[in-house]
């Protein structure tokens, strides 16, 4: 009995080793499609009342829940920084999420930090719809990928908990 349930376990952990890569690309799915809808209602917002960068934050993190932590940390920042300092305050923040997000993604969610507040509110828009495009690219592209891989992922973590299990037979 207690054999059977540890060759069990074995067999399970594999799978489980299998699961982690397609839960960090779901994570990263998630994460993509909140910041390219992020950035299309801040384009929005900026588009519909021309509003401070400070409102544009406060109305972002209302609006996305995955988000909020990091537009409230923004806010805070910018209240002890000041506004000159805001591209780096948008850089400090992304830049904590940089393990959740693929390497592509980083520049893209980057770039409108360089430019909101800074520049003609024609050009924000075009950055933040530029930049909410290429999010929506990478979530087809990423989603694609999940797809074809999941399975393999899988089917690789459970066949090397059940080798691991008929070794230890």
């Amino acid at each position: 009995m207690m054999h059977g349930l540890g060759l069990t376990l074995i067999v399970l952990s594999g799978a489980y080793f299998g699961l982690l890569p397609v839960c960090r690309m779901q994570r990263q799915l998630l994460l993509l499609s909140a910041w390219e809808d992020c950035l299309r209602s801040m384009a929005a917002d900026l588009h519909s009342g021309g509003l401070p960068v400070r409102e544009l934050l406060e109305q972002a993190g209302k609006r996305h829940d995955l988000l909020r932590p990091l537009f409230r940390e923004m806010c805070s920042q910018l209240d002890w920084l000041g506004i000159t300092a805001f591209s780096e305050v948008w850089a400090s923040c992304v830049a904590e999420q940089s393990q959740l997000l693929p390497r592509e993604a980083l520049g893209l969610v980057r770039l409108p930090g360089d430019v909101l507040g800074k520049y003609a509110p024609e050009d924000q828009l075009a950055v933040l719809y530029r930049s909410a495009d290429g999010l929506h690219d990478l979530y087809g592209e990423l989603h694609g990928t999940l797809k074809t891989t999941a399975r393999v992922y899988l089917s690789c973590g459970l066949a090397a908990g059940m080798i691991t299990g008929i070794a230890l037979l």
